[in-house]
């Protein structure tokens, strides 16, 4: 029985949702229909109240702007689906729009205020089929509002011009600065490069003996300090071994391929003497000193003998004793500070840089 009473009571309670719902879906679409045939009613039948025309028109062109229910007023009106309108219904539809331009206007929508006032036009004409001042002060009024729409798109565009203009004023500034910049630099580079240039000229012009004259005292402070016979030893050897390479030098031995090892079997040592000797006396390591041999030979011959520039530099490694480009363009910009085309270039198109060698004083 309990039972009974409870699915007698759940099958009320969806009936009742069932029931709801379709009423409500029922109710807005009768609500639809009704608004629609309402609002004909209230434009085409002449018999209304002229208070309940203006509330149903007011109403309705509120419900404009969700709904399109006017503009199937207007477009029915257009087909003549309607029933002859009111002069004073026509009136009301034409202060309507009217007010409809105006919001179009405080808005600058240009294209709706236009769109209105031409339908304010055919409304005039129905209102007026023989007075031609209301459509003359309308077609007035479109007049000056296209004049009007005409100097502001006008405006728009002249204020666009001027600030494409001043758009390219900056761009046209900021490219000369870049110039600027640009020119300033690359006159700074070839300064610099004149100048290294000119540096190398006179180190190649006038050959250090610093270095040798230094190695002198740390040999002599050596030997104040250690009297003893490896030390002498080995400043007898230091001095044989400076007069090795000297001959290795000279005989450009550095040029070829050659190892640690196989240059101590030349100079009758080992290698471990021949790295004692760079490192303590040349205080250089043995592939730092065939690099600086070899470019110091390399900047020499490229100042002499013009043959050269027509050689790549891969042409250029193997004749001045490197295994590849790379590597010698590498050395070359390491120990001069500049690359080797850069020294090449100035030397051939540049007719004060080829002859800054020849002003220098002759050794």
């Amino acid at each position: 029985m309990i039972l009974k009473k409870r699915l007698f009571l759940s099958f009320s309670i969806f009936s009742s949702f069932l029931v709801i719902a379709a009423s409500s879906l029922f109710k807005e679409s009768i609500i639809k229909q009704w608004s629609k045939q309402e609002l004909l009613f209230c434009f085409a039948n002449d018999l209304l109240n002229p208070i309940d025309q203006a509330i149903c028109i007011g109403y309705y062109l509120q419900k404009a702007k969700e709904t399109n229910l006017v503009k199937d007023i207007i477009n029915a009106y257009h087909k003549k689906a309607l029933l002859p309108i009111s002069y004073e219904m026509k009136s009301k539809y034409a202060n309507s729009l009217l007010q409809y331009v105006q919001n179009a206007k405080v808005k600058k929508d240009f294209e709706k205020e236009l769109h209105y006032i031409k339908l304010l036009t055919e409304i005039s004409s129905k209102l007026h089929p023989t007075n031609n001042q209301p459509r003359s002060d309308i077609h007035t009024y479109l007049d000056i509002n296209r004049q009007n729409s005409s100097k502001r798109n006008l405006e728009l565009e002249i204020s666009a011009n001027q600030f494409l203009i001043k758009e390219l004023n900056s761009l046209v500034y900021l490219l000369i600065l870049i110039a600027i910049a640009g020119m300033l630099y690359f006159k700074k580079r070839r300064q610099n490069i004149r100048n290294r240039y000119k540096q190398i000229i006179r180190e190649i012009s006038h050959p250090s003996k610093e270095d040798w004259n230094e190695n002198q005292q740390t040999s002599e402070f050596n030997i104040s300090l250690t009297e003893s016979t490896k030390m002498e030893q080995f400043i007898t050897l230091s001095a044989a071994l400076h007069k090795k390479l000297a001959h290795f030098e000279e005989s450009k031995g550095y040029l070829k391929k050659i190892t640690q090892d196989e240059l101590a079997r030349q100079l009758g040592t080992n290698r471990n003497t021949l790295s004692k000797f760079f490192n303590e006396e040349k205080r250089i390591s043995f592939p730092n000193y065939l690099k600086q041999l070899r470019i110091q030979h390399a900047i020499h011959e490229l100042t002499q003998d013009p043959k050269l520039y027509e050689l790549n530099l891969k042409g250029l490694a193997h004749k001045f004793g490197f295994g590849s480009a790379k590597g010698f363009s590498t050395a070359f910009k390491e120990i001069t500070k500049l690359s080797v085309t850069d020294f090449i270039k100035i030397r051939q198109q540049n007719a004060d840089f080829k002859n800054l060698d020849q002003k220098q004083p002759n050794v």
